[in-house]
């Protein structure tokens, strides 16, 4: 167990408890001279940790933090996902998922909130059809 919070790039996070809730707790990165709540480790740091070259399911439930995980940095790691499973917070953080996703070939579907990716593969390496 790694005990931090996936973000785009590595560094510092304060949490956000603007509502009360355990289930609305939300991120941001540290600022200068501000006390971290815990440390942010990118997709690549968590595979390099675990000495892992491939994600099997990568499962994403961040209360909207999905917003800045897929909205830079991916591409050193989504070619490594073979199936996600995400609950999108809103229309934004929505669009930002898709276009990470938009050079890969996927089946979609929904299942309550969440948005399944299956058989994710990079629409780049995939040759001509016969």
């Amino acid at each position: 167990m790694i005990r931090g919070a996936v973000w785009h790039s590595g560094g510092e996070l304060v949490l956000s408890r603007e509502h009360g809730k355990e289930w609305a707790v939300q991120v941001r990165q540290a600022k200068p001279g501000e006390n971290a709540d815990t440390i942010a480790y990118s997709v690549p740091d968590l595979l390099k940790t675990s000495h892992l070259q491939q994600i099997d399911l990568l499962k994403i439930d961040i209360e909207g933090s999905e917003l800045a995980l897929f909205s830079r940095n991916t591409e050193p790691w989504l070619g490594t996902v073979k199936n996600i499973c995400v609950e999108l917070h809103g229309t934004e953080c929505e669009s930002v998922f898709l276009k990470a996703l938009e050079n890969f070939q996927y089946e979609a579907s929904r299942l309550g909130e969440h948005l399944l990716c299956l058989n994710l593969s990079s629409k780049r390496t995939l040759g001509p059809k016969a």
